[in-house]
């Protein structure tokens, strides 16, 4: 299984255009064990509900097992990013994804993850076609260094609703 930082130093860690590729890498679940632990707990009380609420239906209990797992998957998998100046990758896990910085349109940011959104304005959607970057106290002011030197946001004074999102609610009024 190839690692995103032997890839990193195959290139020497720069990017065609001279542009510093930077990695990293998050793993929630090592980095804070008090919140972890109470996670684990939580979920096993969930489990334990459902199964006795199901009368012991195993079916159940593991279609739960599987939700939950996979919900929270971002949180249990490690998670390494490589950002260089053509592309943005994410592996978690055995999924791997590589898109261009030209797919994004705008971003926000948060205490510890900034989101990469395909859109220009706020939309509904961001939560299902957006890009998370998990990042780390350390790194935070790099990566978003680079997100800003990729992705220029929108002005504010626009409508927002976008282009995107135009006829999303053409048949519905505006209510005051």
């Amino acid at each position: 299984m190839s690692n995103l930082h032997d890839e990193d130093e195959a290139t020497g860690g720069v990017g065609e255009e001279g542009e510093k590729a930077l990695t990293w890498q998050v793993h929630p679940f090592r980095e804070n064990w008090l919140r972890s632990s109470l996670l684990i707990v939580v979920l096993l009380l969930v489990w334990t509900y459902i199964y006795l609420s199901t009368e012991g239906d195993l079916v159940l209990t593991g279609l739960s097992v599987f939700l939950l797992l996979g919900t929270l998957a971002p949180y249990f998998l490690r998670s390494e990013y490589l950002l260089d100046h053509e592309h943005v990758l994410q592996k978690r896990g055995s999924f791997v994804l590589k898109k261009r910085w030209s797919d994004y349109r705008n971003y926000h940011v948060g205490k510890r993850y900034i989101q990469l959104s395909p859109f220009a304005y706020a939309s509904r959607l961001e939560a299902f076609r957006s890009l998370m970057l998990y990042v780390r106290a350390e790194n935070r002011a790099e990566v978003l260094e680079m997100v800003r030197a990729h992705i220029q946001k929108p002005e504010k004074d626009e409508p927002a609703g976008g282009e995107d999102n135009s006829g999303e609610h053409a048949d519905c009024e505006e209510r005051t």
